[in-house]
């Protein structure tokens, strides 16, 4: 039998705070998540900051985004799969709209796999906006 506790589990105001950081963010790791609640929070650690995004992840509340330059874990706001752009100079994420034109893409490298099975989201890699504006001044 469920205890209350496993059927709605309890919202620490460190699950909250983590929360509402995630939001701000849109795609972040566990150590830019703490040090944006460190403010805040300055006792917390980051083994609970891990904690709260493993049991987040795991429940569908958030989702998994591209990982890092340093091969640190990325969290996503967003829990459904979707396709991500990762700028290759200051590494920076964000979502890829499922737009006409994105699902023509997958639809168009499905169609060359020939017969292998594509799966898993895609991620395009480039330069942002901020990183390119940097680039000509």
């Amino acid at each position: 039998m469920l205890t209350e506790r496993e059927i709605t589990p309890r919202q620490t105001r460190y699950v909250t705070t983590i929360t509402n950081a995630l939001a701000t963010r849109g795609h972040a790791t566990n150590a830019e998540l703490l040090g944006d609640i460190r403010s805040e929070f300055p006792e917390v650690s980051i083994t609970t900051v891990h904690r709260v995004t493993s049991r987040l992840k795991a429940r569908g509340i958030i989702g998994a985004a591209p990982s890092a330059a340093s091969g640190a874990e990325r969290f996503d706001t967003n829990p459904m799969p979707h396709h991500h752009f990762m700028c290759g100079q200051c590494g920076s994420v964000c979502d890829i709209p499922q737009t006409n034109e994105a699902l023509k893409v997958m639809h168009q490298l499905k169609e060359l796999s020939g017969r292998c099975a594509i799966a898993g989201m895609l991620t395009m890699q480039g330069t942002c906006l901020d990183c390119a504006r940097k680039e000509t001044t």
